[in-house]
């Protein structure tokens, strides 16, 4: 019984600053402009941005830095493969004695080349288009 009143006093006490929270929030934004008051004729709060603007370039802003990332990510994928060529080929050459397995490891060293010029030029290409992405105010 009494850890039942105990639940029931820190359940209201937990409304209570809720409550408080919601009140104050809505102190706090009774001076900013709602989106229908841009609408209507009224300035908006920044450079001429309303705050959905504002909101909507942040989540570009968001956006390019992951495509840089994955950019990053996918160049480290290419020279990982062309490092992972490039180790069978000196294992094959050098633990080998067969002539066919020899010949393997030496076919495969322009291939981990070819994967890691690709990878470079790959990066590149990306890391350009990226750069030229501009912020456009719909």
């Amino acid at each position: 019984m009494k850890r039942d009143q105990e639940l029931l006093q820190h359940a209201i006490q937990e409304v209570l600053q809720i409550q408080k929270t919601i009140h104050q929030t809505e102190k706090t934004n009774q001076n900013v402009p709602l989106e229908s008051d841009y609408k209507s004729g009224n300035p908006p709060v920044e450079n001429g941005m309303t705050p959905s603007d504002l909101f909507s370039m942040q989540r570009s802003k968001l956006t390019i830095e992951q495509s840089k990332l994955a950019n990053e990510r996918t160049l480290l994928a290419y020279i990982r493969t062309s490092l992972a060529f490039f180790a069978a080929s000196a294992s094959l050459i050098q633990f080998f004695e067969s002539q066919k397995l020899v010949l393997t490891g030496y076919s495969l060293l322009p291939v981990g080349a070819l994967f890691l010029i690709i990878g470079f030029y790959s990066y590149s290409r990306a890391k350009k288009a990226i750069k030229s992405t501009h912020f456009i105010k719909e």
